[in-house]
């Protein structure tokens, strides 16, 4: 109905809560999921919102034994909520805290020890890839079958993103949230699968992710897919981590990318953004729209003076002339190859660079 309100002032929280030192993460999340459930706008705290509205409160037993906490309702009409609504909304309230505990329940069973909560140190400790394995020994944790690490952003988060990942990938071995982003580790199934059906099946993985939180949650997704390897997950991990900052510098607004389609991204990861602008800008900049488009497709056609043509829809007389026109003002001719790879990376840099 509305978009859910920003944390309010420090001390407007029901004095409860303030002493329940821990919860307020989950209160949040409660008011949140409620929101969603009802279509009525609930905050946890006395927001903004709230105050220009009239507030209802709604007391949610459960965060402490005997104790209680209260949410509170944006009500914009002349009168008040009736009492049917409000029960209703409690009794909504109880059973989506209980799912809230109940699955924080089950993630601090697979705490200390568990894949989930060495990766969260390894993160917080900034291990590298021989730390990481030391500590694999020393807790004895069971091995990985060979798989995909596989890193999600989303936005914004949706609390029930780990549920819905769970029923479309029951068999991932690790499943790591840090909202709004998760880590899995996705086994590959079948064995001795070759280089191009590995590629393939990681851009299926891409398209299945940012198509079913789309469409379910309305969720929007970077799924970045790394190599599939045997028991290296801290180093699968690094790696899509590094496949999100390049996704972000070259590739933005593309559903997602994998370790294979890197490219010319992976050369250029180190060129500062002033040295690349400066290159494409030195050899491109003399060009108009047109003349560069021209290049673009001249150059990913193979330098071939028939196909260009074509995709243009143009005489292939004026598309030599097109091309004069470029030798004229920039000084290379792209018709040799050499010269059309200096072209080449200009283009491709003009293209991806963000």
């Amino acid at each position: 109905m509305s978009k859910i309100g920003e944390r309010g002032e420090a001390g407007m929280i029901h004095n409860r809560a303030q002493e329940l030192t821990g919860h307020e993460e989950i209160l949040i999340e409660l008011a949140q999921c409620l929101t969603q459930e009802s279509g009525l706008l609930i905050f946890a705290e006395r927001s903004p919102a709230v105050r220009q509205g009239r507030p209802v409160q709604i007391s949610v037993a459960g965060l402490a034994q005997e104790d209680s906490v209260t949410l509170y309702l944006a009500w914009q009409e002349p009168t008040e909520p009736d009492l049917i609504l409000l029960h209703l909304l409690e009794a909504l309230a109880q059973k989506i805290y209980q799912d809230l505990l109940d699955s924080r329940d089950k993630n601090q069973m697979q705490e200390t020890g568990s894949w989930e909560w060495l990766m969260r140190e390894g993160e917080r400790q900034k291990w590298n890839c021989k730390k990481f394995a030391q500590h694999v020994s020393h807790y004895a944790l069971p091995p990985l079958n060979q798989g995909f690490p596989i890193y999600i952003q989303c936005a914004p988060w949706h609390s029930k993103i780990m549920k819905v990942m769970a029923n479309l990938y029951p068999q991932a071995q690790v499943c790591w949230s840090q909202k709004p982003n998760l880590f899995l580790w996705l086994p590959v199934g079948t064995p001795n699968l070759s280089r191009a059906e590995l590629k393939a099946r990681g851009e299926t993985l891409i398209q299945e992710v940012y198509s079913l939180l789309a469409d379910e949650l309305g969720v929007s997704t970077v799924v970045l897919v790394g190599k599939p390897s045997e028991n290296n997950l801290w180093g699968g991990y690094l790696e899509v981590k590094e496949l999100a900052v390049l996704h972000a510098r070259f590739f933005a607004g593309e559903s997602g990318l994998t370790s294979w389609n890197l490219g010319l991204a992976f050369l250029f990861s180190t060129l500062s953004t002033i040295s690349a602008e400066q290159y494409w800008e030195g050899l491109l900049g003399a060009l108009s729209d047109d003349l560069i488009e021209t290049l673009s497709v001249f150059l990913d056609h193979d330098l071939s003076i028939g196909d260009t043509a074509k995709v243009l829809f143009i005489h292939r007389n004026t598309l030599n002339y097109r091309l004069d026109r470029i030798t004229e003002l920039t000084g290379y001719n792209p018709r040799r190859l050499k010269k059309a790879v200096y072209f080449y990376l200009a283009v491709w840099l003009k293209k991806h660079l963000k």
